[in-house]
């Protein structure tokens, strides 16, 4: 089940992992639990994007554009991976279109200052990478500089290590 594909993943076992996602895909789905299925559903779309199957995990993410989710970091999550999916690809339009969709989504919904600026930068991380990978050296530079001060400035320790690794790509 859903455990014991997480367990796979920890174990880096991603093949694993997939056939214990889609088992509890179909799980989930005899339940009718919409959260278990978009749950597994992100978690199939990130295993593919590990096997290099970007095409794939892009349109897996793309069922769950805008869905609602108990876990409030979920839509963020999901509008990340889209990016980053894009920028892969080289679709640096749709790679923007996503982040700014997603912030004018927030807006709508009355977010919060930091809720807003997290997710801006979050989402302007995995957008300078798009810009990296078409050559704008200098913007990409920029925005990894700008995330990773804000990342510093509001301790978000998990993610410094790859923050500071991709600034110095730049």
């Amino acid at each position: 089940g859903y455990l014991a594909a997480r367990l796979a993943t920890l174990r880096n076992e991603i093949v694993r992992a997939l056939e214990g996602y889609h088992i509890a895909l179909e799980r989930f789905q005899a339940q009718g639990d919409e959260t278990g299925m978009d749950s597994c559903r992100k978690d199939i779309g990130f295993h593919h994007y590990l096997t290099g199957d970007i095409r794939r995990a892009r349109k897996e993410m793309r069922k769950l554009w805008g869905k609602e989710h108990e876990d409030p970091f979920f839509p963020l999550e999901v509008a990340i991976y889209l990016t980053l999916f894009a920028a892969i690809l080289g679709d640096h339009e749709d790679a923007e279109s996503v982040r700014d969709r997603f912030l004018a989504g927030l807006d709508a919904a009355g977010a919060s200052v930091p809720e807003r600026m997290a997710a801006k930068h979050w989402l302007d991380f995995t957008l300078a990478y798009s810009f990296y990978c078409g050559g704008d050296f200098p913007l990409a530079l920029e925005m990894n500089e700008t995330c990773l001060a804000f990342f510093k400035a509001v301790n978000m320790e998990p993610v410094l290590p790859l923050a500071y690794f991709q600034t110095a790509l730049s």
